[in-house]
C-alpha cells in the first residue's frame, strides 16, 4: 500500500492540485499511512478514507 501511495504522489496533477499529498520517498508515505492509520481508533479522525487499489 506505502508504495502505491507514493507512486500516485509523484504524478504531475497531484504535485500541482495536492501538494501536501507528495512523499518523496516510500518512508514518508509509510510515515503518513501509519499515522493515517492510528487515527481511526480515535474520535477526531480520520478525515480521509482509504481507497482500495487490489479486491
Amino acid at each position: 500500500m506505502v508504495h502505491d501511495v507514493h507512486v500516485n504522489s509523484l504524478d504531475d496533477d497531484n504535485r500541482r492540485f495536492v501538494p501536501d499529498e507528495v512523499f518523496e520517498n516510500e518512508e514518508e508515505a509509510k510515515e503518513t499511512v501509519e499515522f493515517l492509520m492510528s487515527q481511526y481508533g480515535t474520535p477526531d479522525g480520520p478525515l480521509v478514507y482509504p481507497v482500495l487499489t487490489k479486491f
